[in-house]
Parts: structure tokens; C-alpha cells; sequence
């Protein structure tokens, strides 16, 4: 097994987990158990997870890779953004956490939610590229995705601003 495809497996495990996991939310009368920062560090986390396997896909199919592996880690993110909209319930934005989410996901919703589908239509489409062993349209689908993706942070994430409360809970951040 070569390093890219122990790493997009070993990527692809993590997402599936986080991805079981924020989909299997309480039911709507239920009341939330995890407190706001714990809830924003979780996401902050599958944003990560998200990203790096987004890069190693398009890094490994650079190098080469037979791109018909990819088909799962692409599935694995269309589920993670099929779950990113509940994965930003209320309460959990700007001044009750460390986040870098702006009050506007809680105020343009519907435009939030839009731009997941949208990210969530192109991984699929990744995928079926992947699996058809159609490098060119999986490239261009990586393309779409990645701006997708973009259009969202340029509407609704802002630069993480270290509270007050962070700088002295943790005095080695600057």
C-alpha cells in the first residue's frame, strides 16, 4: 500500500466516522447535550478531516493514482455535507465559542444550506467520475467542488478572532 492510499484510507475512516456521527442527531424534541464549544471544536475538527482529504485526492491524482479509489472518500464527504448545515444548530456561533462562523449562517440559512447542496452535488459527481475512471471530468468536478467550497467560507466564515477568555485559559497562544 503506498503512502497516498494509506493516507486517503486512513482520512477516510476518520470522515466516515464523523460523518456517522453528526448524522445521527437527536430528534428535534430532544435537547442538545454537547455544549457550544465542544459542538464548534467538533466541527472545527470535520473541517479539517474534510480538507485534507479534498487535498490528498486531487495531490494523489496529480501523482498518478489510480483515481477509482477516490469514489469513497467522495462519498464520504457528499454525506459530510449533507450533515454540515446540523452541524451549525443555534447557539453555537459567534460569542459562545472560539469559531470562525458569522451571524449571517444563522440569518441567510437557506442561502447557507444552498451552498452545502451545491458542494454536496459536486463530491457526488466527483465520485461518479471516480468510479468511472474519468480523470478529466473528476478533475473538473474537483474544480467545481473546490469552489463550491469556497463560495461558502467567502460568505460565512470569518478569521478566528482569539477571545479574551482564550488568551489567558491558554497563555502560550499569541
Amino acid at each position: 500500500m503506498t503512502l497516498s492510499s494509506k493516507a486517503l484510507t486512513c482520512s477516510a475512516v476518520v470522515a466516515l466516522t464523523l460523518v456517522a456521527c453528526a448524522q445521527n442527531r437527536p430528534p428535534a424534541s430532544a435537547s442538545v447535550r454537547m455544549n457550544p464549544a465542544d459542538l464548534v471544536a467538533t466541527r472545527q475538527a470535520s473541517m479539517r478531516v474534510a480538507s485534507g482529504d479534498f487535498m490528498v485526492m486531487r495531490l494523489a491524482a496529480e501523482k498518478g493514482a489510480d483515481i477509482r479509489r477516490f469514489e469513497g472518500p467522495a462519498r464520504a464527504l457528499a454525506q459530510w455535507a449533507a450533515a454540515l448545515p446540523g452541524m451549525f444548530p443555534a447557539g453555537t456561533g459567534p460569542g459562545t465559542a472560539n469559531t470562525h462562523a458569522r451571524p449571517e449562517i444563522w440569518l441567510n440559512r437557506a442561502d447557507f444550506e444552498q451552498k452545502a447542496a451545491d458542494f454536496r452535488a459536486a463530491v457526488t459527481r466527483m465520485a461518479e467520475m471516480a468510479a468511472a475512471n474519468n480523470m478529466a471530468e473528476g478533475g473538473r468536478q474537483w474544480d467545481v467542488a473546490w469552489h463550491s467550497c469556497n463560495a461558502c467560507h467567502d460568505a460565512y466564515r470569518s478569521p478566528l478572532a482569539t477571545s479574551a477568555a482564550a488568551a489567558t485559559s491558554a497563555p502560550h497562544r499569541r
